[in-house]
């Protein structure tokens, strides 16, 4: 896990190979692979909607406020939490 989320930290990593990852329901488990792949700013919004429904709500919470996401993240975060 630590290896995938180094992989899925960096942007010069093709984006299927990013893909690849965020499908792996296993790999996304993992805090650290899922913050890694949130912080990327490589990977779509439809990625990033995939991730933040399977991300805890503490972390949403932390996420919406924090200027590592991109604004899109920051507020999906923010759109989940409304909602639950």
């Amino acid at each position: 896990l630590p290896e995938v989320a180094r992989i899925g930290q960096k942007r010069t990593v093709p984006r299927p190979l990013l893909l690849q990852i965020v499908d792996n329901r296993t790999w996304i488990q993992a805090p650290a692979v899922r913050r890694a792949l949130l912080g990327n700013g490589r990977i779509g919004n439809e990625a990033i909607d995939k991730l933040i429904r399977v991300t805890p709500k503490h972390e949403l919470k932390l996420m919406q406020k924090s200027m590592h996401y991109s604004a899109y993240v920051r507020d999906a975060a923010t759109r989940v939490l409304k909602k639950g």
